[in-house]
């Protein structure tokens, strides 16, 4: 069998890694049966490749009958076809005379929902037989309802569903980045409230000192000493600030926990 380089590249590498799996006991198979398996997954590309070039898939749609090749257009009757239930012929010739209106529509690149109202294309049902309209949107296509979309549209809004998820995780990152910086400066408030009385070092603050900042500034600097990283604090619950002498008497609050890691 004549190979390009590169066919004979994957063919070697696909043997190679069959042989380790053998090797491993991690695969049983005759050598025979190896060497086709081998030969199939080296045409597996050249199958995907086949899989979307316009002329497999026209013969596709031709093949099945769900276009018309002589007409070019889609052929209801087919797609009638695929409905697990019984298609009343009442709503089959609705069907037929809906899709003639709506085919020259596609133009527009995307059939609307008001389209499909103003035809009166059938909504879907839920269990109980109650309409069953959900949102959907271009990552979950199989909630909506009956549709047409040209290559392009389908294109531009992936493209945009896109961008709003990217926009999205960047506006969660700024986000998260701006507490970052509010707890700095409030860390950094705080100590300069703390140090404000004439000392030069907050481990010889008195306890009466760390009454003075406010909760925020309070709160900024026991997440300064307790984490690491400010990021890893997203969860942590302060206890209330309360009051010099709930600190005195070594109450579980805000003042004296504060206090014991000042340094």
């Amino acid at each position: 069998m004549s190979q390009t380089p590169a066919a004979s590249l994957l063919f070697d590498r696909i043997q190679a890694a069959l042989k380790r799996l053998s090797q491993g006991g991690r695969l049983h198979l005759p050598a025979a049966k190896q060497k086709l398996l081998t030969e199939y997954l080296c045409n597996v590309p050249g199958y995907d490749v086949k899989a979307v070039q316009p002329q497999f898939l026209v013969k596709a749609f031709d093949a099945s009958g769900i276009v018309d090749m002589h007409t070019g257009k889609p052929s209801i009757d087919k797609m009638l076809a695929t409905i697990r239930r019984t298609v009343p012929e009442e709503e089959a010739k609705h069907a037929r005379e809906s899709l003639n209106k709506l085919v020259p529509l596609a133009a527009q690149q995307y059939l609307t929902d008001e389209d499909h109202d103003a035809v009166g294309t059938a909504h879907d049902l839920d269990e109980h037989g109650n309409v069953a309209d959900r949102p959907a949107k271009i990552n979950n296509e199989s909630a909506m309802r009956a549709k047409c979309l040209s290559v392009q549209h389908q294109r531009d809004a992936r493209l945009e569903w896109s961008q709003r998820v990217q926009q999205k995780q960047d506006d969660d990152a700024a986000c998260k980045e701006q507490k970052v910086n509010d707890k700095l400066k409030d860390n950094a408030s705080c100590e300069a409230v703390l140090l404000g009385g004439g000392s030069q070092s907050l481990a010889t603050l008195s306890l009466a000192r760390f009454a003075v900042p406010s909760l925020p500034q309070l709160q900024a600097f026991m997440i300064a000493r307790l984490f690491k990283r400010l990021q890893d604090a997203t969860g942590y619950k302060h206890p209330k600030k309360g009051k010099l002498a709930d600190a005195e008497r070594g109450g579980n609050i805000l003042i004296l926990q504060s206090f014991n890691p000042r340094a």
